[in-house]
């Protein structure tokens, strides 16, 4: 197995990614505006989107600071975010909202509530049926206590795509371009590579894995 892939290698795989994603969550994001799809007349549920996108963003960020394994995925991730989200908001809050939705929302059911300066901040997740609506992504539901900080499902999707679209002009900077692909290709081939029944051995939840499963 290669272990340098060559850049049209790297673009051609993150653009996959880009059309993977938007593939599985645009037919969700009709799905929202299409009454026809509804179960019992209830609009799907809001918390669809960030739990498909932030383990994306977890993906992207893993190939971007080539990452080999689990360990520092939270801080690479809000790394990424703050790096390559465009909204100024995703400066100072990217860490907040990987602790309130990602890690709620993939670790229970429910994303995660959090006192800051003596206040309990909330969150909601918001989608607008028409997409002409005004837009409250980033804002807050209560301005004067600032609680409740609200995410739109179609803005932080759209915000995603765009951040894919910005970590790939990157590798036409002169600067960036050899880090980047080094990243990338040790990341890459981590990824994919297989592992060891020794290594897999290793993992307390796998250490009794039997292996006459798989004869």
């Amino acid at each position: 197995m290669k272990h340098n892939l060559k850049k049209n290698e790297i673009l051609k795989i993150i653009s996959e990614i880009k059309f993977s994603a938007k593939r599985d969550i645009e037919p969700i994001i009709q799905c929202y505006r299409d009454k026809s799809n509804w179960i019992d007349s209830q609009q799907p549920g809001f918390w669809t989107l960030p739990r498909m996108i932030f383990p994306e963003i977890d993906g992207l960020a893993r190939l971007r600071y080539g990452r080999v394994n689990d360990e520092g995925s939270t801080k690479d991730s809000v790394r990424f975010m703050e790096e390559y989200f465009s909204r100024p908001e995703y400066k100072k809050i990217s860490g907040f909202l990987w602790y309130i939705f990602r890690l709620g929302l993939l670790h229970s059911h429910y994303p995660k509530e959090i006192n800051i300066l003596g206040k309990n901040r909330g969150w909601g997740i918001s989608f607008r049926l028409t997409g002409k609506e005004v837009s409250m992504h980033l804002k807050f539901f209560n301005p004067i206590n600032k609680t409740n900080l609200i995410l739109d499902g179609e803005d932080f999707y759209n915000d995603f795509v765009h951040a894919i679209d910005l970590y790939l002009l990157d590798f036409q900077k002169i600067d960036k371009e050899k880090e980047l692909m080094d990243n990338f290709s040790v990341a890459y081939v981590s990824m994919i590579f297989p592992r060891s029944e020794m290594e897999l051995k290793r993992k307390s939840f796998l250490k009794n894995l039997d292996s006459n499963f798989f004869s």
